[in-house]
């Protein structure tokens, strides 16, 4: 007996619709899920030592940071990419003590010690970037940097909807549209954001936010002040014409780009340590006398 050929395409039909909508939620969570993680608590870095501090975001999550360094005024906030945390910015923290400034290295909600049970490319976590820039004002500093690299750097343009008075601003490998950053991230290729509707729908319930939102080259003519933005000229996931889409957009004319030849979208410390410590000195250097 033959299996009807009209049965046959209703049950072909349904188990694609099933099957189309659980991948799209499986690929929310995996994207969004949280990366919570116990590594060692540290006493110093370097020759300067390091205090443990916990505040509230707006929403009400416990946030994990450490804060060190002497100066009582001058300070950078050092943000991690996705899924890392405040041990994985020790060494850009040194280079900072060292030029005389002060650091915070928060971990972001839903990672390493920080409450929270979901990650939103950089979205929610402007709200921990402006909870701690708010808490640092209140305890004096009046000179707060911010340094972030790719979620960290995204949190930072998300974040000029609120502060626009960093001292200077430091991004590494930013994504400039959502769009691009699952593109080139999950599908490599061949991406259609019709096809992966679910993917979105359930991402957008997971983060609270329509996903046409997440645009940080969309922010970038708020800020006016120094920019160093940092980059690797072999970025799969970030081209160099998305690289440029971001450059360009920055409203600032005191604004500076370092590519770092044959570096993919990796840590660029890691991945040419005295580079990376001349450019930042340099920059930092080319700074002193408006900070």
């Amino acid at each position: 007996m033959k299996f009807p050929r009209r049965k046959f395409w209703i049950y072909t039909t349904i188990i694609f619709f099933i099957s189309w909508i659980g991948l799209g939620y499986y690929f929310s969570i995996q994207v969004t899920g949280a990366r919570p993680s116990a590594y060692p608590a540290i006493l110093s870095i370097d020759t300067y030592s390091v205090a443990q501090v916990n505040i509230k975001s707006s929403d009400s999550l416990k946030l994990n940071a450490w804060l060190s360094g002497t100066n009582k005024n001058e300070i950078v906030i050092l943000m991690p990419g996705i899924g890392a945390n405040s041990s994985m910015m020790t060494e850009r923290a040194a280079i900072y003590l060292h030029e005389g400034f002060s650091v915070l290295l928060p971990d972001f909600r839903a990672t390493g010690k920080s409450e929270g049970d979901v990650i939103s490319f950089g979205w929610n976590e402007r709200l921990d970037l402006i909870a701690w820039y708010n808490w640092l004002q209140s305890k004096g500093y009046s000179a707060i940097a911010v340094h972030g690299c790719s979620l960290g750097a995204a949190t930072i343009a998300y974040s000029f909807d609120s502060i626009t008075d960093y001292s200077f601003v430091i991004m590494e490998s930013s994504y400039d549209n959502i769009d691009h950053a699952f593109a080139h991230r999950i599908f490599d290729s061949g991406f259609n954001r019709a096809l992966f509707w679910p993917a979105y729908f359930f991402t957008e319930q997971k983060i609270n936010a329509n996903m046409n939102q997440l645009s940080p080259v969309d922010r970038m003519h708020l800020y006016k002040g120094p920019v160093l933005y940092l980059s690797g000229d072999k970025e799969k996931q970030i081209p160099s014409e998305e690289m440029q889409n971001i450059f360009t957009a920055i409203g600032s004319a005191n604004k500076s780009l370092h590519i770092f030849k044959g570096a993919a979208h990796e840590d660029f410390f890691h991945y040419d340590a005295d580079e990376y410590k001349n450019v930042l000195s340099g920059f930092l250097k080319s700074q002193a006398s408006t900070l």
